[in-house]
């Protein structure tokens, strides 16, 4: 399945921007900047089409240029957990992208979103943060916050619309292929046992009939 999340939070204020340079990045912690981004996002209604998608990259090296910055994501959803106090609210999920380069999604209110599922999201970006994979490596990533309440259904694309409209009538047609090929088959074979038989009764009176006299 799906999702977007999909909306943008109202400008950060010069208070918000001096609690956000407070940030700390690379560490596995969340602070006075985490809270300013968790509270923007209560204020976030407003649709946003117009946001760039990030080079996660540059992100990684250059944290405090891009910190607060709104941006498209999109990617699958490996993992969710549920933070402890004070975030209660708030859940935490990784998120693989298109390109296979994974990130962190903070998302504060509640969602039923299922792991494996595809979203889209505009999000703005928190820091980076360093977390030890299954492997016991220790990788550092891109983190975000978004809120949960702008979450809906994408549709899909025409394109793919009319290919599962196809679906049924390939399938029918399919069927119908195989019915008339086996039907003509049957009918085949018919035909070469008819001539068979034929050409056993032909060869039977020819033979009778070489084995009659000539005398009257």
């Amino acid at each position: 399945s799906t999702f977007v999340i999909d909306g943008e939070p109202p400008a950060l204020s010069e208070v918000d921007q001096i609690r956000l340079e407070a940030t700390a990045d690379g560490r596995d912690s969340l602070g006075e900047g985490f809270a300013t981004l968790v509270e923007n996002s209560h204020l976030w209604q407003e649709s946003n089409d117009g946001a760039e998608a990030p080079d996660l990259r540059a992100l990684r090296e250059s944290p405090a240029m891009f910190r607060g910055d709104v941006f498209a994501l999109n990617g699958v959803l490996q993992q969710q957990a549920q933070l402890d106090s004070p975030w209660e609210e708030v859940s935490e999920w990784f998120v693989r992208d298109n390109d296979g380069t994974p990130f962190t999604l903070y998302v504060v209110g509640e969602t039923d979103m299922a792991i494996g599922s595809s979203i889209v999201t505009t999000a703005r970006f928190y820091k980076t943060m360093t977390f030890e994979g299954r492997d016991k490596q220790l990788r550092l990533y891109s983190a975000f916050v978004t809120p949960a309440v702008a979450i809906g259904p994408v549709s899909p694309s025409s394109a793919s619309y009319l290919m599962l409209l196809s679906i049924p009538f390939l399938g029918i047609a399919s069927i119908v292929v195989f019915v008339l090929a086996r039907s003509s088959g049957r009918k085949s074979h018919r035909s070469r046992i008819a001539q068979v038989q034929t050409d056993d009764v032909l060869d039977a009176m020819s033979a009778s009939s070489s084995m009659l006299s000539d005398d009257p």
